[in-house]
């Protein structure tokens, strides 16, 4: 437990290849529970938008105008802090608790970002600017190796990879590793 509590900003990446295994349920989870002490941000980078439509009161209709698509889309002029936003609960906020939310259009700037330099470390780059303000920062990844996912790796200090007792579920481990 030492490592996860040490100073300074951690990084905790949810990461399969495999869908249903309940990467968004634990970055809920995860990020709610070390709300309850510390400053943590949670990024939504799976296309989907789970998170954010849990942690944003429930909106079915999503789509933000400054959001992780934004980081990615303009990795050279985005202001990280421009797209946080509190984290809520049915409508009311939940203390300590902060989105980046996605919306459908990361889909189609990661596919622009492809040729970017050091598009791998799009993320990492963003979040050394706001490194002394969150305690945690919980990043729920798509069930694929995208860009986005690769990001995350690169950012994370810590790799937490869900499994359900599925063949398929275990089988997504190995690409992953």
């Amino acid at each position: 437990m030492y490592y996860i509590t040490g100073g300074g900003m951690k990084v905790i990446a949810l990461a399969n290849q495999k869908g249903g295994v309940g990467k968004t349920t634990t970055a809920i989870n995860i990020g709610t529970e070390l709300a309850k002490k510390n400053k943590v941000l949670i990024i939504d980078l799976d296309p989907q938008g789970n998170i954010s439509k849990a942690l944003t009161g429930g909106m079915v209709e999503f789509e933000f105008e400054l959001s992780v698509s934004y980081l990615f889309d303009k990795p050279k002029v985005a202001n990280i802090n421009n797209t946080i936003r509190p984290a809520l609960s049915n409508k009311d906020k939940i203390h300590n608790l902060f989105l980046i939310p996605t919306d459908m259009k990361l889909s189609r700037v990661i596919e622009t970002s492809l040729t970017k330099i050091n598009r791998e470390r799009i993320l990492s780059k963003h979040l050394s600017k706001i490194k002394d303000i969150y305690d945690f920062v919980i990043l729920d990844t798509p069930p694929n190796l995208s860009l986005t996912t690769l990001n995350a790796i690169d950012s994370a200090d810590l790799i937490l990879i869900p499994v359900d007792s599925g063949a398929f579920s275990i089988d997504g481990i190995s690409p992953l590793l």
